[in-house]
């Protein structure tokens, strides 16, 4: 390269002189190469010497060799050949020493007595360990680069590549992992020659080899180690070894052992794979390469375990790529519409934005809006008026309305008298209909996200399935199936969790476990699978303490039953644990399960009858549903009241005055729906309104729920008519026209009538004409709100506040629906309140049956929303702690340990010097509070949980240091508290959980000081 380079200098001069250029001075050719030499010679130099000190650090044997060699050199390029030949002889001496240790380690193998067959293993270990150790001296070889400086454009500078430090760091690593091979080798072997020769270490090692297969049951191991108990028992040492070979036998059965585990090991991956291998099968909307690299992974699959995350992932994948579909196919279909050029690029704009399934049925839905209105909007007033009539009979159209509803709006369209007033009745009964299913929808589309089973992709599916329903009907039905698929997977999931349970239980014998796998095969719904479980732990209890006087070993078969004992509150299951740790002996364990089992037996009955209770309720709630009368806030109304009942005298209460309204509501409907069509042909026939106007009060009297709304807003038509009257003449017909009506005399009677049309022919003028008719319905609506406080006054007091609500678009005085809308939002208010801290109140399950009566009962009697709160704190004052992570910090000069819940304090610590230990226990979110205290004088921390003692210690001069972590209330993990009466200053106290540390500082003359608090489990 240096040669090179001279030449590129020369280059340029002799260019120029060819091209007859003229340079301002004559340069000397002589000059330019000497320039160029030196620079060469220069970087010779410096490469020579950056070389030669390369080589010194390696500490090779022939180093002098070398450093001749690169004296000698005459380019750079050939001192960095020296170089990595170098760096090559010294890796390559490692390689040589350690098939040396390698070789010597074999013929040590190969010496050992009793080895046998087995010679082989453990000489082809370290065989291998040489070929990794060779092929990481290749990979070196093949990987080292050393070479002269060259020109990095990339960063303008000249470089030198030596990546000599990488390729070594690389082969240290593999050297360092195969060098422990060459002590363990020979290890093993002389182990495996003792099993060989040994038969009691034989046997010794085929038993804890046995019991560590992970993949048997212990009734499952029990039958393998029975075998090695029959040999034992047959083992006799005056037999000739030559007839009958007891260590060959004891091999035997390890063998056909540790097969039946890779046989049950490959039989659930067999299974796992099945299972993810269905997902695959079923994800219609993957793409080819996607299907392929999930097909790679399900081949690949060795865990089991992994199968579950391994089939999320694919359903997940496919919920997305059905997803885009759906999008790609709106966005085609958009691209292909009839509509303007500007409403196309609007759709294809909104739906490749929208990021769910309900976003784009909207989309979609407004789409077919679009083009549905641009088609009625061609038809003629009678084609149009035929052809909406026959939409509003199409229950995919319109199947959020009732017959009625349907009835009523196909009046509005037949007195209709304009296009426009067809296609508003036609969008009026579009968007009350649609509200109903819509409503359906987000409550579904609640439900289902709240489904805890069902994976992405299925709940996707069944959002898709709600989200294009079109019918009421159809939305039930695909909430359903959502609800039942949700269920199965429940089902079978805790089918497949509880057999993984039972199989792992220690003391079930072979014939429990297989009944036991039976009646989960059979069973029906997760309850009867817990209530297997719960059998099952028994069992596993009951056949453990028949086979051992162990107290330690019955109070680990106690709890571990216990956990499975359904309904118990983390109170009680802490009281029986206490219970269990004070029992003396098998019997006492079992006497303190038996109490416990009571318990829990009380408490599953209040559950089932909960259960029950809300099981009435659901069927209640979906009846009232399914009323056709009542209207939303009705329906409201009373299925608030019904999952409000605390027991089943309340509930019927609830279902009758439902049914009840049901009824009424049944008469109600027929009437309004006369109602309606009497004043929507009333309306059409005021002289005086616009069409406009005309319009919007159809489109009022269509959305009213009662014939007193319809009235109501009649009189609202009434007098936007009376005040566009332009004449004095024209006022006087319509006032005795008006008068003459049955509908005036349900608010203004015979005395008023006669004042009202005494005062209308009085007045001088229309303006005042115009006032005496405002003055007398100013005194009629003050008697219409009269009447109608009344009746919210009843709503009120029988908590039908929803349709109390309603009720206030009759009120008429400003004042009276200010009152009566304050006074009904704040009972809406606190009546959802209580519905969301009855709600917490049910799912709470760290409460008992008979405490979440007592606080329902409570909530029941709340009337304030602060009322509430009060009864959610003493819920949550039930709720089992959170873990706290306790820190413990060592402070070398004083030989303390600091705990502290602070890790900024921690931190700090360990940072000035302490040494820092990580976590001490799991100290508890609330509890007993545990103080902290300071010796000024020694530097010791003391913590009590006495507060007594804390304000004793703190008399005696230590500084108080408030609240340092809590002790759990349940009693979880007991902390010791040692004292060594020889420490003087910081370290006299010591705090563990460990009882054998505890044991041992006793032992070296700490004094013990029994339990100071309690961390979580």
């Amino acid at each position: 390269m240096y040669k090179s380079k001279k030449n590129w200098v020369v280059a340029p001069v002799v260019l120029l002189t060819l091209l007859g250029a003229v340079a301002p001075a004559p340069i000397a050719l002589s000059n330019v190469v000497n320039a160029a030499e030196t620079t060469a010679q220069t970087e010779l130099d410096a490469a020579k010497s950056d070389v030669t000190n390369k080589i010194k650090g390696l500490g090779l044997s022939d180093e002098a060799t070398l450093l001749t060699s690169v004296k000698n050199a005459e380019t750079a390029e050939d001192a960095f050949v020296v170089l990595k030949g170098a760096y090559t002889k010294a890796v390559e001496a490692q390689v040589t020493d350690f098939n040396k240790k390698a070789d010597e380690e074999i013929a040590a193998i190969n010496k050992v007595e009793n080895l046998g067959d087995d010679a082989a293993t453990y000489t082809g270990k370290v065989t291998a360990a040489k070929t990794a150790v060779a092929n990481a001296f290749k990979a070196f070889k093949d990987g080292l680069i050393v070479t002269t400086k060259y020109h990095d454009d990339s960063i303008d500078k000249d470089v030198t590549r030596d990546n000599y430090v990488d390729q070594r760091k690389a082969f240290d690593a593999a050297l360092a992992k195969q060098t422990p091979v060459l002590t363990s080798a020979l290890a093993e072997a002389k182990a495996q020659a003792k099993l060989n020769s040994d038969y009691e270490a034989k046997k010794a090692d085929v038993i804890a080899q046995i019991n560590k297969l992970a993949n048997l049951t212990a009734a499952e191991k029990d039958v393998f180690l029975s075998q090695v108990s029959k040999i034992d028992a047959d083992y006799d040492t005056n037999l000739n070894p030559d007839k009958i070979d007891w260590i060959k036998k004891l091999q035997g059965v390890l063998e056909a052992a540790q097969k039946a585990n890779t046989d049950k090991l490959n039989a659930e991956l067999a299974a796992a794979k099945a299972e993810a291998q269905k997902a695959l099968n079923e994800a219609t909307s993957l793409s080819a390469t996607a299907k392929s690299s999930f097909q790679k992974q399900i081949d690949g699959l060795t865990d089991p375990a992994k199968a579950d995350a391994l089939v999320k992932s694919i359903k997940d994948a496919d919920a997305k790529a059905k997803f885009e579909t759906y999008k790609k196919n709106l966005v085609a279909t958009f691209n292909s519409t009839s509509l303007s050029e500007s409403q196309r690029k609007d759709f294809v704009n909104q739906a490749n934005n929208a990021t769910t399934y309900e976003e784009l049925a909207n989309i979609e839905l407004a789409y077919n809006d679009a083009v549905t209105l641009a088609q009625l909007n061609t038809k003629s007033l009678k084609d149009l008026k035929a052809d909406v009539t026959n939409k509003l009979d199409n229950a995919l159209l319109f199947g959020g309305l009732t017959t009625l509803e349907k009835g009523d709006y196909q009046f509005a369209v037949k007195i209709a008298d304009s296009k426009d007033a067809v296609i508003n009745i036609f969008k009026e009964a579009q968007a009350k209909s649609r509200e109903a299913i819509s409503a359906a929808k987000a409550d579904a589309t609640e439900v289902v996200n709240g489904l805890k089973f069902l994976s992405e992709s299925d709940k996707a599916d069944a959002l898709q399935s709600v989200q294009s329903a079109k019918t009421l009907t159809q939305v039930k039905a695909a909430l359903d199936a959502a609800k039942a698929k949700d269920t199965r997977i429940e089902l079978d999931g805790a089918i497949k969790d509880a057999k993984r349970t039972v199989n792992k239980m220690k003391y079930l014998s072979a014939s429990s476990a297989a009944n036991l796998n039976s009646r989960l095969d059979a069973a029906k719904n997760t309850k009867e699978v817990a209530q297997i479980l719960t059998d099952a732990t028994e069992q596993n209890l009951v056949e453990g303490l028949n086979t051992t006087d162990d107290i330690v070993l019955a109070r680990e078969l106690g709890k571990e039953a216990l956990n499975y004992l359904p309904n118990l509150s983390d109170t009680e299951k802490a009281n029986s644990i206490k219970d269990m740790d004070a029992a003396k002996d098998v019997e006492g364990v079992r006497s303190a399960y038996e109490t416990v089992k009571t318990v829990s037996e009380e408490n599953t009955k209040a559950k089932e009858a909960a259960e029950q209770l809300a099981k009435a309720k659901a069927d209640a709630v979906n009846t009232v549903n399914g009323y056709e009368h009542l209207s939303a806030e009705q329906k409201a109304d009373y299925i608030a009241k019904i999952k409000a009942a605390r027991n089943t005298t309340e509930l019927e209460a609830a279902k009758k005055a439902a049914a009840d309204a049901e009824a009424k509501a049944a008469a109600a409907a027929r009437a309004l729906s006369a109602a309606k069509q009497e004043a929507m042909t009333y309306v059409n026939g005021l002289k005086y309104l616009t069409e406009s106007q005309k319009d919007d009060f159809v489109a009022q009297i269509l959305r009213a729920s009662t014939v007193d709304a319809v009235a109501s807003v009649r009189r609202d038509a009434d007098n936007t008519n009376f005040d566009q009257i332009p004449t004095t003449k024209e006022f006087l017909e319509a006032i005795d026209s008006w008068l003459k009506q049955d509908e005036v005399s349900n608010y203004l009677n015979k005395n008023q009538k006669t004042a009202l049309t005494q005062a209308v022919k009085d007045a001088k003028d229309l303006a005042s004409m115009k006032q005496a008719y405002k003055d007398a319905i100013a005194k009629a609506d003050a008697q219409n709100d009269v009447l109608v406080m009344k009746e919210l006054d009843n709503l009120i007091k029988e908590g039908l506040y929803e349709t109390a609500k309603t009720k206030l678009a009759e009120l008429r005085v400003d004042a009276n629906k200010a009152k009566y809308s304050s006074l009904v939002d704040g009972l809406l208010a606190l009546r959802d309140a209580k519905a969301k801290a009855q709600s917490e109140i049910e799912k709470a399950d760290y409460a008992s049956a008979k405490e979440k009566e007592g606080l329902l009962n409570s909530l029941a009697k709340a009337d304030s929303i602060d009322g509430v709160n009060k009864v959610l704190d003493q819920l949550h004052a039930l709720q089992p702690a959170e873990v706290v992570l306790l820190y413990r910090a060592y402070n070398p000069n004083s030989g303390e340990h600091l705990y502290t819940a602070d890790k900024a304090e921690y931190d700090k610590l360990v940072g000035l010097g302490w040494h820092g230990e990580g976590n001490a226990w799991k100290a508890a979110s609330k509890g007993a509070p545990v103080y902290r205290l300071y010796n000024p004088n020694s530097g010791e921390h003391f913590y009590t949980i006495s507060e007594s003692e804390y304000n004793d210690v703190a008399a005696a001069g230590w500084k108080k240091e408030g609240v340092a972590f809590y002790s759990d209330n349940n009693r979880g993990v007991e902390v010791y508290r040692l004292f060594n009466p020889n420490a003087k200053g910081a370290g006299s106290h010591h705090y563990t959980t460990l009882a054998s540390e505890r044991d041992t500082l006793i032992k070296a003359g700490w004094k013990y000081e029994n339990v100071a608090f309690y961390g979580l489990k």
